[in-house]
């Protein structure tokens, strides 16, 4: 029984030490972060052009409407 328990103690701890050592794990998250942070500048950069041609579309269908 206790040898029985001492296998499962080694092979948890064996599958804990092949998790850790795993790198894909952490390249994938590193991934993660800077497809995230390419998403928010985009955005941010969308934003800031859409309210720019916003302004400068305002301003010519102004400048052309009929008075």
């Amino acid at each position: 029984m206790f040898e029985r328990f001492q296998q499962v103690i080694r092979s948890a701890g064996a599958r804990i030490r092949g998790v850790a050592d795993d790198r894909k794990g952490v390249t994938a998250v590193e991934y993660g972060v800077i497809a995230a942070l390419i998403i928010v500048v985009c955005i941010a950069a969308i934003s800031l052009v859409g309210t720019n041609l916003n302004v400068a579309f305002s301003t010519i269908g102004s400048s052309i409407a009929p008075r």
